[in-house]
């Protein structure tokens, strides 16, 4: 290799880096079209090196007159990177700067640029056409726009990096162009040097500072290896394009004829050709990581088998050329055989570690030593031979890749026997058995005499690319259909416009048959280049005409989900959003049903809530928890999950049997996660194929794309309805608040208004909750708030509607339910309220109003203001009891002393039952005392079958039965022992006591019968008055079996609590003498385990005395 090849090889290489660097990161226009100028910059110095490496004079004028075309293409590329950095657009001298690119092409193809060249020591000696200082006219001026633009850029910036990056810009421009120009100057000195290439290299300098320190492209090096496949493309692309050229110059005799073609060079052009196609398909769906890797190892096979092909393809090379290509080919066998070792890591899915370093470290250093000439020399071809001087090299580079190719089959190996999916079996079988071809092929050449010096090693090459494509083909190492897709839309583009380029030069030669080949050339060249410039829409049209082909009648369903985000973001809806997604999901993969899988709140689990089919049997059948190992992976790894890859992940070991038999029961293909913000917030579960096919690259990027658009979409619809639902929502009783309430009456109005059906309303208020406020305090008066919303929502129908209307009040909607229904909910209601929220000595009762639209009123107004009637009025007929609206006539006027008297009681009572709580409280022995007496004498109340009024009464009394108490002095009352005779006179007295306390009270006074003679024996023996038998009042005598039950079942410090069997035989015992022999029985009956009369507080006796005392 002549040293001044040197120059454009550098030149060459930077410009191939820098592409490698900013081409996997040109996000921005401004940023693709540098990485244009980069490549055609690297095709213009690949020129000047073939050029420089002695060639044949017939070469070297084929070179000469493509380094022409692509010095043209680089300064057009450069001028089409400016006007769009600078001006953000093309522009209209764009299509003349093309138009001259073409002239050019057409001139060198017709042998007008370059009449005859030859290359003696290094120094390029040429003649020249006219036509090449009108072009340089015209390079000229495009330099100068470029100049001009940079200028207007440069005035137009701020100081600072990005105004420096201009300069550097321009500067580089004025370099090279002035470097390119002298060669046209005749000096003997430098013209035929490859001066501009170094102008070029230093160019590639200035761009390369001005990328990496001053940022003109967004670099992000988090996937520097997928820079690796566009690097191996570009070159692959350059070769092919001079190679097409030669032929076509061949064709057009106007390069004389090459040397005598080797025969022995069909087979590495052959392995060429192949891997290269094989390139052009993985690379277009180069997504995942081991297909990137993939598409570098077919780069760096089909780079060795073109360099094995220009090595022996000409028997009469130059021993200059046949010594750099040879020196190639031995680099280019350590390459491929590192780069098969880097693949199979990727493809078993492993980082490239220390060893993959290594070798590209003596790879490298093996290419220094090469060019150098110390690995390689005297270099000649035979007969289709190749002798040449290698050993030792040849063991030292066979020893060192040797355990790389060893490694790479033994990771093939085991991941063939470890593998549990039968596809990707046969997919690792197929690359063994490939890989080994390979080998096989490429260690027995060289060590065979009858084979050495021939190109037989890449018989092994061209076996392993067919069994790699039928592995592709076959078994989807990648995306067949997405590549017939791509490659149908280039060719048909490409045919496209050679068919246009073809068809004109036709009219044109047929048109104006005398015109000059150059003319027809130059008319093509302009309407071909206008025709490029429409590329993009061409290339547009066709790829949809393609799609629809492949896609059929699934296409229309694709397009809906990709255009998915647009039409869906403005939707906050998640029954809106499913109907958006699952039909056109299911029709366009062409699965058997998919669906979605939501928490209902963040702790809740995850579980099917929309189907497509809506029907389908997936509903209510897959529930997974938050700590399922699925969910916990799917969290934190962010993939998909196949079910069949459940039984081959460790950390799925731990799975209950249940839980596999419910996932491999719901028939899914595929769990891909949904998430916003790094957060987990919902599944996509689709199901098989309905023809039975596996899912490919596309169909999964579909989902993914997908999964990611409908993430913050699902998120805001649940930020949406949580948001609605806290607005509508009380937040202390979870019903719906005042405002919502107004809104659903409106809304039911209307609805009964439309379809002619009815509904009732129900206005509950909790009797004298004022009071119980000002008793217990305001954290238990909500808690009983929260305890009677639990109570309404459990009592009524789903379809109904619960809210709390404000302070204790609340009220119920009925949809479609008489005025009799409504009644008989309402009375479910009280008796609940009252069974169940009188868990303290005060009782809980409510009071009801019910009314029926249309029946109490039409208006909303009016049907609220009869329910709140009826309510008014069961307050004033004695609390605890239901009042329909239609029962109410006239409003019950109040006496002024009646009213001011009742605005009394709530103050009076709630001291009354501060009073009751405050006597309870004084002895820890007795305390919860009256609100079980009061418990068990309702019971007994309501087995004798009593009148409601009268249960009321008894409830009452027996929560106030000791009040009296409030003046018998402590030392008594807590007194560990049994009272003396003198102590039990303050005893006695306490109900008259009580008595006193409470008669000022109206709504008290049907219970002072009932509190003066609890005390009262059958026989006349008790006290205060010493009635006898039916002359004490009824609920006197139930009082007084409930009192003695609790006192004999309770601990007392002077004695025992009796068992329940024991307690209700003293009952026994003393009825006809101290109780009423008639109450007895009844009480021991309610009392008998199981009976279930007062749950939760007989159970206490059941197991005998306690060793323990406390609150009973």
């Amino acid at each position: 290799m002549n040293i001044w090849a040197a120059i454009p090889l550098a030149a060459c290489l930077a410009y191939l880096l820098l592409l490698l660097l900013v081409l996997p990161n040109a996000q921005q226009r401004v940023s693709r079209y540098l990485a244009y100028f980069l490549a055609a910059a690297s095709v213009w110095g690949f020129c000047s090196f073939m050029i420089h490496l002695d060639a044949p004079a017939s070469e070297t004028l084929l070179w000469n007159n493509l380094l022409a075309v692509s010095l043209v293409w680089a300064l057009v590329a450069y001028f089409h990177f400016v006007r769009v950095y600078v001006y953000d657009k093309a522009g209209p001298s764009m299509v003349a700067a093309y138009s001259v690119l073409a002239v050019v092409a057409g001139l060198a193809a017709a042998g007008k640029l370059v009449e005859s060249a030859r290359v003696e020591d290094g120094i390029v000696y040429s003649e020249i056409g006219a036509p090449v200082y009108l072009i340089a006219a015209a390079s000229a001026v495009m330099a100068g726009l470029i100049a001009a633009g940079l200028l207007r850029k440069y005035s137009s910036l701020a100081p600072g990096l990005e105004r420096q990056s201009v300069l550097f810009l321009l500067g580089g421009l004025l370099i090279t162009v002035t470097a390119g120009f002298s060669n046209l100057s005749g000096d003997p000195n430098i013209s035929g040097l490859p001066i501009d290439q170094l102008a070029s290299f230093i160019n590639a300098a200035f761009i390369g500072l001005i990328v990496s320190r001053f940022r003109f492209v967004n670099l992000k090096f988090r996937d520097p290896h997928r820079g690796l496949t566009y690097v191996l493309i570009v070159p692959a692309v350059v070769i092919s394009l001079a190679g097409i050229i030669s032929v076509t110059f061949g064709i057009n005799g106007a390069v004389p004829e090459i040397g005598r073609f080797n025969g022995w060079a069909v087979i590495p052009l052959v392995a060429s050709v192949v891997y290269i196609i094989l390139l052009f398909m993985v690379a277009q769906d180069s997504e995942r990581r081991a297909n990137r890797f993939f598409a570098y190892f077919l780069g760096v096979g089909a780079f060795w088998s073109f360099s094995s092909f220009m090595l022996v393809f000409n028997s009469a090379a130059s021993p200059g050329y046949l010594q750099f290509w040879n020196e190639i080919v031995v680099v280019a066998i350590a390459w491929v055989s590192i780069a098969y070792f880097h693949f199979v890591r990727a493809y078993n899915n492993q980082s490239g570690g220390i060893w993959i370093w290594i070798g590209y470290a003596f790879t490298l250093i093996l290419l220094g030593l090469a060019l150098a000439g110390e690995v390689v020399s005297n270099v000649r071809l035979v007969d289709g031979y190749l002798f040449h001087d290698i050993r030792p090299w040849d063991l030292i580079v066979g020893g060192f890749i040797a355990p790389f190719i060893a490694a790479g089959m033994i990771m093939l190996i085991r991941r063939y026997r470890t593998s549990t999916d039968p596809v990707d079996r046969n997919r690792t079988i197929y690359l063994i058995i490939g890989s080994g071809a390979l080998i096989l092929f490429s260690y027995i050449t060289p060590f065979t005499p009858a084979l050495a010096g021939l190109t037989t090693d890449h018989l092994g090459n061209i076996a392993n690319a067919g069994l790699i494509a039928y592995a592709m083909s076959r078994y989807h190492l990648f995306d067949i259909k997405l590549v017939a897709r791509r490659g149908l839309t280039l060719i048909a583009l490409v045919a496209a416009i050679g068919a246009g380029y073809g068809g004109l030069v036709f009219i044109v030669s047929r048109l104006f048959p005398g015109a000059p080949n150059s003319t027809i050339v130059l008319i093509a060249g302009i309407a071909v280049t206008m025709l490029a410039l429409s590329g993009r829409s061409l290339a547009h049209f066709i790829s949809v005409s393609i799609d629809r082909l492949f896609y059929r009648d699934t296409y229309r369903h694709r397009l809906e989900l990709l255009d998915f985000s647009t039409k869906m973001s403005h939707i906050l809806n998640l029954d809106e959003l499913s109907q958006a997604l699952l039909p056109p999901l299911t029709k366009a993969l062409g699965i058997t049903h998919a669906a979605l899988l939501f928490q209902d709140n963040s702790a809740a689990d995850f579980t099917v809530q929309y189907t497509f089919p809506d029907n389908h049997e997936l509903r209510g059948t897959l529930r997974l928890p938050v700590d399922n190992p699925i969910i916990e992976w799917m969290d934190r790894e962010g993939r998909p999950l196949a079910p069949s890859q459940v039984e081959s992940i460790p950390e799925f070991k731990g799975l209950w049997q249940t839980e596999r038999e419910q996932l491999t029961g719901a028939n899914l293909a595929l769990l891909h996660p949904i998430k916003s913000r790094g957060k987990l917030i919902g599944l996509i579960a689709v199901g098989q194929k309905k023809r039975g096919g596996i899912y490919n690259t596309e169909d999964l990027e579909l989902i993914s794309r997908i999964a990611s658009q409908a993430g913050v979409i699902i998120e805001n619809a649940q930020l949406y309805v949580q948001a609605t639902t806290r607005a509508n929502t009380d937040e202390l009783t979870g019903l719906y608040n005042h405002r919502h309430f107004h809104e659903r009456i409106e809304q039911e109005i209307a609805r009964g208004s439309r379809f002619g059906i009815s509904f009732s309303l129900i206005i509950l208020d909790l009797d004298l909750f004022k009071v119980y406020n000002d008793i217990y305090g305001h954290l238990a008066g909500d808690q009983l708030l929260r305890k009677v919303g639990k109570i309404i929502q459990s009592s009524v129908r789903s379809i109904d509607l619960s809210f709390r209307y404000g302070g204790e009040e609340f009220a119920i909607i009925l949809p479609e339910t008489r005025i009799e229904d409504a009644y008989r909910v309402a009375e479910r209601l009280r008796k609940t309220v009252e069974a169940k929220s009188s868990f303290r000595e005060m009782p809980v009762t409510a009071s009801l109003g019910v009314a029926t639209w249309p029946s109490d009123g039409v208006m909303k107004e009016e049907v609220i203001h009869r329910a709140d009637t009826a309510l008014y009025r069961a307050k004033q007929t004695g609390r605890n009891r239901t009042c329909l609206a239609s029962e109410v006539q006239q409003p019950i006027a109040q006496p002024a002393a009646a009213a001011a008297e009742g605005d009394s009681q709530p103050k009076a009572l709630s001291i009354i039952y501060a009073l009751a709580a405050t006597v309870d409280a004084k002895d820890h022995y007795t305390y919860g005392h009256s609100r079980k007496v009061s418990e068990y004498a309702v019971a007994l109340a309501e087995a004798l079958r009593l009148p409601q009024d009268t249960i009321h009464t008894i409830r009452a009394a027996g929560l106030l039965h000791d009040i009296g108490k409030i003046g018998v002095p402590d030392s008594i009352l807590t007194k560990p022992g049994a009272l003396e005779q003198k102590e039990w006179e303050p005893i006695r007295t306490h109900p008259e006591l009580g008595v006193e306390i409470l008669r000022h009270v109206t709504d008290l006074s049907q219970c002072l019968p009932a509190i003066m003679h609890h005390h009262e024996n059958w026989d006349g023996t008790g006290y205060p008055q010493g009635l006898k038998g039916p002359a004490i009042p009824l609920e006197a005598r139930i009082l007084s079996v409930a009192d003695a039950y609790d006192a004999i079942t309770s601990p007392r410090p002077y004695r025992n609590q009796l068992a329940l069997k024991d307690a209700l035989a003293e009952l026994r015992r003393c009825a006809g003498t101290q109780f009423d022999p008639s109450l007895v029985p009844v009480f021991c009956e309610l009392m008998q385990p199981g009976a279930g009369a007062v749950p939760g507080i007989e159970r206490r006796a059941e197991y005998g005395p306690s060793n323990q005392a406390g609150p009973k």
